[in-house]
């Protein structure tokens, strides 16, 4: 089966974990929540979507991606494959600055 697909990118929530809880949230983010994608699962994910589906770009998002454990394993592999796009607020940024 071929697939059709009309969007140029993928959107990945890395996390729900959150800080601000900001009212015009969309996933309406804050604590973690049980059961979140184990770090090779999102990187098995990464590989698919570009086996699968062919999209140039990825959109990483969360709650706030930074503070996910893994996020720079994760987005090592996201850069590699793939044009990226980081929807943050900054919370936990600075540890990462180099990146």
């Amino acid at each position: 089966m071929k697939y059709h697909i009309t969007r140029q990118d993928v959107t990945l929530l890395l996390t729900n974990k959150c800080g601000n809880q900001c009212k015009h949230c969309i996933p309406q983010s804050g604590p973690r929540l049980l059961g979140e994608m184990k770090t090779k699962n999102i990187i098995a994910s990464l590989r698919t979507i570009r086996n699968v589906f062919h999209v140039p770009s990825i959109a990483i998002s969360g709650g706030e991606p930074f503070l996910h454990v893994d996020f720079a394993i994760i987005y090592a592999e996201a850069r590699r494959h793939f044009k990226l796009t980081l929807f943050s607020s900054g919370q936990g940024f600075k540890q990462y600055a180099e990146l």
